[in-house]
């Protein structure tokens, strides 16, 4: 998020006015309002879900990273509004609301980073618990996994109120247009104080996702190598009963009852246990979270790479392209938390209807 000037350079950008427009309110209004509708109401019922399990080592993170993409919801609702109306209110209401717009990224910062750090610390914990010898919950207790992310969330608050410091509204007049419109004036180093609330987010975007990638590279690995353990369990059982009816057959012996008890068909292993389960669940949650992250990476490594990609340089419409891509797919992934818990975790979906029947 940079300070806007007085003065907007000339655009050489291959996106219109008009195509920037219709994008924005196709993603922006429509699209992100909808998944912030989503996020909020779903991670109201994850919250509530993980808290009537019980909040120890394993659901801590879960609990903390459902109240973090809640607030993340709840604030694109307020964006949802505010873009409706910068895009398709009347001037001078368009032009007042875009401060309340800098206003709210600036606090969606705070839960986006929240997320980051919960969604990181469930695959360490998961993966550490699958890879590592020592017991996870004697190091990783809900206690330190709560002071873990509410320490980043502090600093991420911390550096978004001191980039903001300074900054007063003040009433400004369209030179051509002569509209009376509420406008934002920043700190006069408002840039630097930004930049260095970027390079902090920046440095715990990139060892969050390169953490997490690492645990999922892990995790993936350790599945696939149970799925094979209990495919060549299923077929030694089967190959042994086999083998034990054709000598009972001969002796004229029964021996039923001491054949070995492989005789079910091989997707009924399929399930696993509940810590196969959960494997599965942090799997496909930082899978999730990863995939959705890409356009956020991508806007991050094309403004660094060019300076012109940004939200007052030349490629400006290109560059706000790149940030609606990585909102919706940040909302998108606040929303679909919820189908992967009540899929692959039967605790979580034992818990959820509960709690439906107590609502009725």
């Amino acid at each position: 998020m940079n300070a806007t000037s007085s003065r907007t350079p000339t655009s050489d950008d291959i996106i219109s006015d008009s195509v920037l427009w219709v994008t924005a309110v196709t993603f922006r209004v429509c699209i992100n309002s909808a998944l912030s509708v989503g996020a909020f109401i779903t991670n109201i019922i994850n919250a509530n879900v993980f808290r009537r399990m019980g909040i120890d080592h394993s659901t801590e993170s879960f609990f903390l990273l459902s109240l973090s993409d809640g607030l993340l919801g709840f604030i694109g609702l307020f964006g949802g509004l505010t873009n409706g109306l910068r895009y398709l209110g009347p001037p001078h209401i368009a032009r007042s609301t875009y401060l309340f717009y800098v206003l709210l990224m600036a606090a969606a910062a705070v839960p986006s980073l929240t997320s980051l750090v919960a969604t990181t610390v469930i695959a360490v914990v998961r993966c550490c618990s699958v890879a590592l010898p020592f017991r996870v919950r004697n190091v990783f207790t809900a206690r330190r996994q709560r002071y873990l992310i509410l320490l980043c969330t502090a600093l991420s608050l911390t550096f978004s109120i001191y980039g903001l410091s300074g900054t007063r509204f003040a009433v400004r007049v369209h030179p051509s247009t002569n509209i009376t419109f509420l406008a934002i004036v920043f700190h006069p180093d408002y840039i630097q104080r930004n930049r260095q609330s970027d390079i902090f987010r920046g440095v715990v975007f990139y060892v969050c996702i390169t953490i997490t990638s690492i645990c999922l590279v892990v995790l993936i690995i350790a599945l696939r190598r149970s799925y094979n353990f209990r495919k060549e369990t299923y077929r030694t059982g089967t190959t042994t009963t086999s083998n034990s009816s054709k000598r009972d057959t001969v002796l004229g012996k029964n021996r039923a009852d001491t054949q070995s008890p492989a005789k079910k068909p091989f997707r009924r292993f399929k399930p696993g246990s509940k810590e196969a389960q959960v494997v599965t669940v942090v799997v496909l949650v930082s899978a999730l979270f990863t995939i959705c992250n890409i356009p956020a990476m991508a806007a991050s490594i094309v403004r660094q790479a060019v300076p012109e990609m940004s939200n007052v340089g030349r490629l400006r419409r290109s560059f706000n392209l790149f940030v609606m891509m990585a909102e919706c797919f940040l909302m998108f992934n606040a929303t679909m938390n919820i189908a992967i818990y009540l899929k692959f975790n039967t605790r979580y979906y034992t818990a959820f209807l509960e709690l439906m029947r107590q609502r009725k």
